[in-house]
């Protein structure tokens, strides 16, 4: 039997913040003070070599979803940058129970746990990312891939 579920590709981004607001900022691990996620969403590109993606940057006073076409090198170029860490997710769509949120404190790390609908303890967004790493076959997380 084949197993036809969508993957969504899904790049989570680590970098440094720079909104000096984030107050326990000087108890976060340098280049793990923010994180935020590009994903692909489904168009018909109708031959089009740019990819339609999605960013979700959760910051500190709102939820900043931008749109944007480009291809995946270009992509990758773009985060080659000093002070970020990327890691490229192969995310089945549909295999992940609802995640609720409940009553959490709205932070980076925990809406994007929302969105990617993973359960798992990690309040930082240095524990996400050590998280993650071990979540390849585990809960929709086809494959986890540092890139830079």
């Amino acid at each position: 039997m084949i197993d036809r579920r969508s993957k969504k590709k899904v790049f989570v981004i680590f970098k440094e913040s720079e909104d000096d607001r984030v107050s326990p900022k000087k108890f976060l691990r340098y280049g793990f003070s923010h994180v935020f996620i590009w994903m692909t969403y489904d168009t018909k590109t109708h031959g089009n070599t740019h990819k339609p993606y999605l960013q979700c940057d959760p910051l500190f006073s709102n939820l900043s979803l931008t749109r944007f076409s480009m291809s995946e090198r270009d992509l990758i170029k773009s985060l080659n940058k000093p002070g970020y860490t990327v890691l490229k997710l192969i995310v089945e769509e549909g295999t992940t129970d609802f995640y609720q949120m409940g009553l959490k404190l709205f932070t980076c790390v925990s809406i994007i746990k929302y969105i990617l609908g993973i359960k798992c303890f990690a309040i930082t967004p240095y524990q996400l990312y050590k998280r993650l790493l071990k979540m390849e076959g585990k809960q929709g997380i086809v494959s986890v891939k540092q890139i830079n």
